[in-house]
């Protein structure tokens, strides 16, 4: 591993002279800076990011041939952000949440679609947040 970054990175050696304690107090001390507003400082906000992408399959449970697979959010996405998928379907149907190569994560069982449908009598749009 550390082969790997000193040749990503371009350098020779890595350094070795990190207290974890005294990284951990100065990250502490930046992040509390920036929420105050009696310590004058330079705001420094980080975020996390997911360097792959997420999909959804949706699988309608009457229709084997229904099949949809949206992307919920692309590489680099923000973590912590949220996605809104909005799919018109007249039918139970079941929502499997995963990776870009196709390992799931979650499965989710969406019911009761069909008796929203026909008590409404109009198309509905399905909403899913993620």
């Amino acid at each position: 591993m550390q082969e790997l970054i000193k040749s990503h990175l371009g350098i020779k050696d890595l350094g070795w002279h990190l207290n974890g304690d005294e990284a951990m107090a100065n990250g502490a001390a930046l992040i509390a800076a920036n929420y105050t507003s009696s310590v004058q400082v330079r705001s420094l906000w980080l975020s996390d990011i997911s360097p792959t992408s997420f999909k959804a399959k949706i699988l309608s449970q009457a229709d084997p041939e229904y099949s949809k697979n949206p992307t919920i959010f692309k590489p680099n996405a923000v973590l912590g952000s949220k996605k809104k998928l909005s799919f018109s379907h007249n039918e139970d149907v079941i929502a499997i949440v995963g990776y870009s190569d196709g390992i799931g994560i979650s499965v989710y069982n969406i019911s009761n679609i069909a008796t929203t449908f026909k008590q409404a009598e109009v198309d509905l749009t399905n909403s899913l947040t993620f």
